[in-house]
């Protein structure tokens, strides 16, 4: 048993599991996408078939074949979930979707998490995590290529896509070099996973990317946003951006930046 804390900050609460095995091998390219579903089978069934249709991301066997390079976990939570959708998708591809099943809706960052613990403990072990929103659809391919190539030709410890970028493009670096982004497209190595751990569940709403990035900065690792990478997603939560940070869900993001502000400033 290996103590990985699922929770940070003021909370000493601490989930034991068994983390990542390093006696089952880690499989050279494989990726593990990680979406959390909360929003139902209809939003959940349009991204799933956006992504058969647009994912093409293979890796190379030691014959020189070619097979299917990512592993999708679904996280689908209680009756705004898709259970029964993800059973049937279960069967129809046993080798590539793995649910979990959660009786509760809960705060972003578990589900995430629970992606993540279900991905620490598969044989093989993926290189690669990557995160997606539910509400997003994959509009042509290529989009794994890129960040994997943006991630290790820059030597980022993290990338994600424009769509999880709300700030001013003309301040990033050269290279995307930026100071943050949201989680809904992050992607990285399983080492770093390994390095900074789960995301924290301090946060109710906002702020969990936020603080995972400043934590992998703080460890010295660098995150960027992939050149040209508008193209690859359709996004349904940037539609109503303005209303979703300045409507009812303000007081619960105005509390969580009280939390993070007491986090590391205090």
């Amino acid at each position: 048993m290996t103590d990985i804390p699922r929770h940070l900050g003021g909370i000493n609460i601490y989930e034991k599991f068994v983390g990542s095995d390093r006696a089952n091998k880690i499989r050279k390219g494989l990726v593990d996408l990680i979406i959390p579903n909360a929003a139902g089978p209809e939003v959940l069934n349009r991204l799933f078939q956006s992504l058969l249709q647009n994912m093409t991301y293979t890796i190379q066997n030691s014959d020189g074949s070619k097979t299917g390079g990512v592993r999708i976990i679904v996280v689908s939570q209680g009756k705004h979930g898709s259970h029964e959708l993800l059973k049937q998708l279960q069967k129809q591809y046993p080798d590539t979707v793995f649910p979990v099943f959660k009786d509760k809706n809960l705060p972003p960052p578990v589900p995430y998490n629970d992606g993540l613990q279900k991905s620490a403990v598969m044989n093989p072990l993926s290189e690669y995590i990557m995160f997606l929103d539910d509400d997003m659809v994959l509009l042509q391919q290529g989009l794994i290529e890129s960040e994997r190539e943006h991630l290790e030709k820059h030597n980022f410890a993290n990338v994600a896509t424009y769509h999880c970028f709300f700030g001013d493009r003309s301040k990033l670096g050269p290279n995307g070099e930026s100071k943050d982004f949201g989680m809904g497209s992050f992607f990285f190595r399983r080492k770093l996973f390994e390095k900074v751990g789960y995301l924290d569940e301090y946060f109710q709403f906002h702020c969990s990317d936020t603080d995972y990035n400043r934590r992998i900065r703080l460890l010295g690792g660098q995150i960027a946003l992939v050149p040209d990478s508008d193209r690859f997603l359709f996004h349904e939560h940037q539609r109503g951006t303005h209303n979703f940070f300045h409507g009812t869900h303000q007081p619960v993001i105005n509390k969580d930046w009280d939390l993070f502000a007491k986090k590391w400033y205090e």
